[in-house]
């Protein structure tokens, strides 16, 4: 982009402050394979021939530089290639052009280096529970897709977690909600207003019961879920009537755990 003049680089370090960068540095190639820009007088001669080498870079080639944090460059990085897109008219707006984004990342680390989700704590990864025991934790894909089309996400949708079991809870605490969730919320055959929580207090194992269309729920002592409890979906009549389940036999949706030592050994893992 050596036909471009200074005005139009000043122009779009203005756009750039104006999104919150700290700057917007770039060099260009020249036709005797010398560099041009505000960039040029850091860069080593082997760091030069070392971009080169790597970005394939020829004549007229601009390069662009932002420096910050992975989670802000990934961000202003797509502002940046959609303006320059924009001002030098290579976006094509007779047309659209359909993306199916997967493999989104389980989890990133936060400013701070902490261990977050990206997206949702309520899909599935990718591998189950294997995955969340056996992989590091950056390095783990959940099933989470979005349609996009010409840069504009159209629809989302996961994979919930849908498997009546065991979970183990990276959290500090899991509700009651959280815990239907993560086993792939209810379906229409579960009775909202019968769902038991089944817990050993005192060795002795009680049961109590919710109406999850209740408000009451959410000051009750069992709305937060302790080590061992198990959560137990009645199903409705229509569901009893189709013959899809055996009533003589439990029904769980979801058998939960929040043993401290398995959300401990989570935490060391990831950290």
């Amino acid at each position: 982009m050596c036909w471009l003049s200074k005005g139009w680089y000043e122009k779009m370090l203005a756009f750039a402050m104006d999104i919150g960068m700290k700057g917007l540095g770039y060099i260009t190639v020249q036709e005797d394979g010398s560099y041009k820009g505000p960039i040029d007088k850091f860069l080593s001669p082997e760091k030069k021939e070392k971009l080169r080498t790597m970005l394939n870079l020829k004549t007229n080639d601009t390069l662009f530089f932002i420096c910050d944090n992975i989670r802000i460059v990934n961000d202003l990085a797509g502002q940046i290639r959609t303006e320059l897109g924009r001002r030098l008219d290579l976006i094509d707006k007779d047309r659209f052009d359909l993306c199916f984004i997967t493999d989104f990342p389980m989890f990133e680390r936060d400013d701070d280096g902490k261990l977050i989700f990206t997206h949702n704590p309520f899909s599935m990864p990718q591998g189950e529970m294997d995955a969340l025991l056996h992989q590091e934790p950056t390095e783990i894909k959940a099933y989470q897709y979005d349609i996009v089309c010409n840069g504009v996400e159209l629809s989302s949708g996961a994979v919930r977690n849908h498997r009546p079991g065991q979970f183990s809870i990276t959290k500090d605490r899991i509700s009651l909600f959280d815990a239907l969730a993560m086993a792939g919320d209810l379906t229409i055959y579960g009775q909202r207003e019968n769902v038991a929580l089944i817990r050993e207090e005192n060795g002795m194992r009680t049961v109590h019961y919710f109406d999850l269309k209740n408000p009451d729920i959410l000051t009750s002592p069992y709305f937060y879920l302790q080590q061992d409890d198990v959560v137990y979906v009645t199903p409705n009549k229509y569901k009893a009537q189709a013959g899809e389940i055996n009533q003589n036999r439990s029904f769980y949706i979801s058998l939960v755990s929040v043993a401290v030592s398995v959300a401990t050994l989570l935490v060391t893992i990831t950290r």
